[in-house]
């Protein structure tokens, strides 16, 4: 039995992003990398968003995030 994965991310700058969206980019990169990880789908409680680019923002981290661990996760078997 696999042991379940944890992934800490302590800080995470975006420049050109607005920093009131900051908890809504969050919650989404959350949820989309459980998703992406066999979580399945994680309510996405609708945080305010002051972008219509959240969702995409969040979308490319979550990717990019599942990438590099999947890469090295393959690399260490």
């Amino acid at each position: 039995m696999n042991a379940p994965l944890r992934i800490r991310i302590d800080r995470l700058v975006l420049h050109g992003v607005d920093p009131r969206d900051r908890d809504a980019i969050g919650e989404a990169v959350r949820a989309e990398l459980s998703r992406m990880f066999g979580g399945g789908e994680v309510p996405n409680e609708a945080m305010p968003s002051h972008s219509r680019d959240v969702s995409n923002i969040s979308r490319q981290i979550a990717q990019a995030t599942h990438g590099a661990v999947t890469k090295e996760t393959d690399r260490v078997r």
